[in-house]
């Protein structure tokens, strides 16, 4: 396997310069639980868990920023407060 170039994005994470870079990672790890999602402050992308409300259709995924930015709004399990 030939390994992806990533940066440290502005957010603090790594970050991934094309979607399908993001991917292979993923599936390098191995772990099918982790979603790859495009980062709302650059042009990256990043590899991740997503939120338990989210898979269970509590929240939306427009609502997953508005939890990173502002977290007293959501509680652990991405419902509002």
């Amino acid at each position: 396997m030939t390994f992806t170039d990533w940066h440290t994005c502005i957010c603090g994470k790594r970050a991934y310069h094309r979607k399908s870079d993001a991917k292979k990672i993923r599936r390098h790890i191995g772990d099918n639980t982790m979603s790859v999602y495009r980062c709302q402050h650059s042009d990256g992308w990043h590899i991740g868990h997503p939120p338990p409300g989210l898979k269970e259709g509590r929240i939306g995924r427009d609502q997953i920023g508005a939890a990173a930015i502002r977290p007293s709004v959501y509680n652990r399990r991405g419902e509002t407060a």
